[in-house]
């Protein structure tokens, strides 16, 4: 059987198409723990960010509280 260039073109693209998805699904992968932690880290960010608001606002809170009972008594 003899192979035309048409033919061994087809195996090269073939060859390299396989070589080239199995390289990308590896990086993707990896990519994909790396994105996993970034996640993770802004996750805790943003829950600590509510958590410093909300503590934030007790003061304020207290003012409120405090006025309003105040406020009342008259």
């Amino acid at each position: 059987m003899i192979l035309t260039t048409l033919d061994v073109l087809y195996i090269f693209l073939m060859v390299f198409t396989g070589i080239i998805w199995t390289l990308l699904t590896i990086v993707l992968l990896r990519l994909i723990k790396i994105l996993w932690v970034i996640q993770e880290i802004t996750w805790y960010y943003e829950k600590l960010k509510q958590l410093l608001n909300v503590y934030s606002r007790i003061p304020e809170i207290i003012k409120e509280t405090i006025k309003e009972k105040f406020s009342s008594k008259k």
